[in-house]
């Protein structure tokens, strides 16, 4: 359970998913016009690995911090969408 704790917790984990989530935005951004089973496919796929801590809580404890966690990816990724998909696009 500690080995999860400090994952989760741990500064670089956490700037690692942000790197993920802004390769996540870019691809989207790229293949947004393209066949929409394929961006609903990458939207999937993102939202698996925005959800990954989630799915390796193994306790309430670990669900409570894996929550912690992807709660504040999430908001980085709304963020970026927003940015990247409302923002730019209105320049």
């Amino acid at each position: 359970m500690e080995q999860l704790h400090d994952l989760l917790f741990n500064e670089d984990f956490d700037a690692y998913r942000l790197l993920e989530l802004d390769a996540g935005v870019s691809f989207l951004k790229r293949i947004w016009n393209d066949d929409p089973k394929y961006v609903a496919g990458a939207l999937a796929m993102l939202n698996k690995i925005i959800k990954m801590p989630q799915v390796m809580a193994s306790n309430d404890k670990q669900k409570e911090m894996a929550n912690v966690q992807t709660n504040r990816v999430l908001q980085a990724f709304y963020a970026k969408m927003t940015k990247v998909f409302v923002v730019e696009d209105e320049d």
